[in-house]
């Protein structure tokens, strides 16, 4: 079944779902996979009980990101709003899962990374009044101002994160292709 065919509808119905791991989280009884077909991405789930076991649970936690697997799971309504996916209001309980095809567990590009935009502080503060309007250039100007630690602290964070520069993503360019701007 497809992602984006997938609807409050379908609630209660026991489906198979096949797609890439798009982030994989797993702490003591539960797990959380998000799979990812295209631009659309869904949240499956699965707590220790009856259907899921302790082994089951660890083989989930050992499934790297951008690996290709399929699911049998059952369609649930969301008890909130899952803001990181695109199918906000319905989840997939997991009963069997299965790794299609396992990805390298540490990718040269990672896609978080490749869908970053990166503006930095200088490039925004460097507009002037033809680019923005008098006020927000007036605001900027105001704001940079007042920066001092902020703007260093912010820095720090900044360089924290790992940037795709244009050789890594040209030379991994089937990852690239999976981002959504692409």
């Amino acid at each position: 079944m497809k992602i984006k065919e997938l609807t409050e509808e379908h609630a209660g119905q026991e489906i198979w779902i096949r797609g890439r791991t798009h982030n994989v989280r797993a702490k003591g009884n539960c797990a959380f996979i998000v799979l990812r077909q295209n631009v659309y991405n869904i949240q499956l789930a699965a707590f220790l009980g009856e259907t899921n076991s302790k082994m089951m649970m660890k083989y989930m936690k050992g499934i790297s990101n951008e690996s290709i697997i399929e699911a049998y799971a059952k369609v649930k309504k969301a008890d909130r709003p899952i803001e990181s996916c695109t199918c906000k209001n319905i989840e997939l309980d997991i009963l069997k899962i299965h790794v299609v095809n396992r990805s390298a567990q540490n990718l040269p590009l990672i896609l978080a990374d490749a869908c970053a935009v990166y503006a930095t502080l200088d490039e925004v503060q460097g507009m002037d009044e033809t680019d923005v309007g008098e006020e927000k250039a007036e605001e900027a100007k105001e704001e940079k101002k007042g920066q001092g630690r902020k703007k260093k602290e912010e820095a720090k964070k900044e360089d924290a994160r790992i940037k795709a520069g244009l050789a890594t993503r040209f030379n991994n360019r089937v990852i690239d292709l999976r981002t959504p701007t692409s």
